[in-house]
């Protein structure tokens, strides 16, 4: 197994405490308080990025010019009325962005 890999298993076994160290380590800045799940995958992917590259200039940039067109429209709405969610919920948001045909939609079974 190469050392990026081994890297990126060693993460699971890490304790919340270990994570966020490890995190501090690599980026010199403290995170808000985020779930263990989430800063699991936050580390991978800065590891991932430092081993094999973050998105290319090009792509960076676009998607920087992209989401400054879409600011204004990027504000949350509120609903007149406050909602709850129930089990089987499901949570999605349309995206603004140029993937006009596409939905990202989570849920919980």
């Amino acid at each position: 197994m190469r050392k990026a890999e081994q890297e990126l298993a060693a993460l699971a076994g890490l304790s919340g405490t270990q994570l966020r160290e490890c995190r501090l380590a690599l980026e010199k800045t403290p995170l808000p308080s985020v779930p263990e799940a989430l800063l699991r995958r936050l580390l991978a992917q800065r590891l991932q990025e430092r081993r094999l590259g973050g998105l290319p200039p090009l792509v960076a940039r676009e998607l920087e010019r992209s989401l400054s067109r879409q600011a204004p429209t990027l504000s949350p709405s509120r609903p007149d009325q406050p909602r709850t969610l129930t089990p089987r919920s499901l949570l999605s948001v349309d995206l603004p962005l140029a993937w006009t045909d596409q939905r990202i939609a989570l849920g919980f079974a």
